[in-house]
């Protein structure tokens, strides 16, 4: 069970639901990746798990996408301890008002010959999964910005059968919620690997 709850998948390699495993979430200040973050909200983690990330940690991590070139650019990461605070999300406070750390990529494809599919909008995803993740009943979807090109998380099954991954279009968005909400807040593809993860701002006064 304690390496299921490390790996996302269980004896048989069958994914586990509920959303109870270990994820890695990467944080960003001025659009710059400064935090890797590695959070699971079913249970804190143990001592031999802490370990073991602290050992995953002390080797070099490639920063680049998945393929040939892989090897090309890679970081050292630096455990962090109980001083150093957790970013905005991530630290129980609530907000009513969210938006992007790292652009949300929708799980299923909302266009179909360049029209909107019915019931598959980016807002109605985003609704299903505040949803289905209990996080509230419903929620204010605006999107912000221009969409860019983002590589999606790959299993390392298939990782050799696409020449290029970096194919799914990432959204930067702005959730409003009626009442105030805890995070952390993580929604879309790959949101279990950095992907679509939101941090609480301040509403705007209102006139």
């Amino acid at each position: 069970e304690a390496v299921a709850n490390m790996t996302g998948k269980d004896a048989n390699g069958a994914a586990l639901k509920g959303h109870r495993h270990t994820e890695f979430l990467v944080w960003c200040e001025d659009d710059q990746p400064t935090r890797l973050l590695v959070w699971r909200g079913s249970r804190a983690f143990d001592a031999d798990e802490q370990e073991a990330i602290l050992l995953a940690a002390a080797r070099d991590v490639s920063w680049a996408a998945a393929g040939s070139d892989s090897d090309e650019w890679k970081v050292r990461l630096v455990p962090l301890d109980r001083a150093v605070p957790p970013p905005p999300g991530f630290d129980g406070q609530s907000s009513r008002a969210w938006e992007s750390v790292t652009p949300y990529v929708p799980p299923r494809h909302h266009l179909r010959g360049g029209k909107e599919r019915d019931g598959e909008s980016m807002a109605e995803q985003i609704r299903r999964e505040v949803q289905g993740r209990e996080i509230a009943q419903d929620v204010e979807v605006e999107l912000v910005g221009t969409p860019q090109w983002v590589s999606v998380h790959v299993p390392r099954r298939e990782a050799n059968q696409r020449t290029f991954i970096g194919d799914r279009r990432g959204h930067m968005v702005r959730l409003r919620f009626t009442t105030p909400v805890v995070g952390p807040i993580r929604l879309g593809h790959s949101s279990s690997f950095g992907l679509g993860l939101f941090r609480p701002v301040e509403e705007p006064d209102q006139p």
